[in-house]
This record gives C-alpha cells, structure tokens and sequence, in this order.
C-alpha cells in the first residue's frame, strides 16, 4: 500500500470483476474498523484468536481491498471478526486512519502460518503500473521461496540478497513515478539522464525474468 491507497468510496465494476476472480461465490461488503488496543497492525490473525477467546464469535477469512485510484486494486489476505449477534468488525490497526474497509468474505481461505501475496490490478493501461505489479510479486517470491514462506524474518544472502534490494530500490523508483505521472519515455529518476525505459525499465525486464 502507498499514501494514495485507501478504502474504495464506492463499489466499482472494477473491483466486483477482482472479486469474482477471487472468489465469484461472494460479495464485497464494507465493515466497520473498530481496532482493539492489544491488536497489532499487519497481524490480524493472532488479534482475531484472542478476541474469539475473550468474547466469543468467529474468524471470518477474506480479503481487505484497497484502491489507488486511477493506478490499481489490491486485494490483501485479512481476518475480521463476526461478533455473537453476527456482525462483522475489523479489529486489526492500520497504519493510517479509516472509518471503514471493503472485504471480500472467501470461505476457501485459512492461515496456514505463512505469507500469501497480495493480488494487484491495474486501473489503467500504464506500464509503470504493470513494471510496479511485476516488482511486488517478484519481492514476495523472493523473500517466501522454499522455507522462508514459514518464517517471520527472513535472512537474504549473496546474489539474492543484492537483487531484493535493487527491487526494493526500483519499487520506490516507480511509486515516485506514478504519483508524478510520468512514463516510460519520461527521465528516470535515478538521473541516468537516460529515458526510463532505456534505463531502469530494460534492466527491470531482465531481472524480473531471473525471479
């Protein structure tokens, strides 16, 4: 998520369409953020389990969905709790402030103790969108390849570890571009003086092809 992301305003054609490729037996619904003091931010699961113990109820397993309008959708792995009298309540923190959150209930899904990525989709044809996509799911391959899924931290090495953070130096390289609307024919921000995609961009496509 970005500073641009947020709760959608509104149930848009786009996001019911990322809905039913999630799963097309459910529909998204808003659930009010009520966090407790105890939950942490980014770790639903463990807020959900002791909430359920103290005042009983259910984990309801989904996704919260974020939008950056104009740029993309992301659904993102999430639990929220269904209280006794069968309302749902989003418990879990987040780093910036919402009333609200857009959650799509998937019964197929349960927390395995390991990471699952987030799904992304553009909202429109830019491919700095597309070169950003690619980055976040090539950083999540590499730091859940193998045993590293089931580990809270995660140590990188060699090769490997030079290439995650070229990633992670190229993530923040494209965000800077999409908040200034820039593209592919524009400077690249590392000021190469050469165009994007002559620079960062021809060297994205290789590494990306070696994740």
């Amino acid at each position: 998520m970005t500073n641009a992301t947020g709760t959608p305003s509104t149930i848009s054609e786009p996001i019911l369409s990322l809905c039913r490729s999630i799963c097309a037996s459910q529909k998204p619904v808003y659930v009010k953020h009520s966090p407790e003091s105890y939950a942490q931010v980014n770790e639903c699961f463990p807020a959900i389990d002791r909430k359920v113990q103290e005042c009983g109820g259910k984990v309801h397993y989904g996704w919260q969905l974020w939008e950056w309008p104009g740029v993309l959708l992301e659904a993102e792995f999430h639990a929220v709790w269904l209280s006794p009298e069968n309302e749902l309540l989003d418990i879990t923190p987040k780093p910036f402030k919402v009333e609200r959150i857009l959650f799509l209930p998937d019964p197929s899904m349960r927390d395995e103790g390991k990471q699952v990525n987030n799904i992304r989709v553009p909202l429109s044809d830019n491919p700095i969108t597309r070169d950003f996509i690619g980055i976040c799911d090539a950083i999540f391959r590499i730091r859940n390849k193998g045993d590293k899924a089931h580990q809270f931290v995660i140590s990188l090495e060699g090769s490997e570890a030079q290439l995650h953070q070229w990633l992670q130096e190229t993530k923040l390289l494209t965000l800077q571009m999409l908040e200034s609307g820039l593209n592919r024919n524009s400077p690249c921000p590392c000021n190469s003086g050469k165009k994007y995609k002559a620079c960062h961009g021809r060297k994205l496509e290789r590494k990306l092809a070696r994740v």
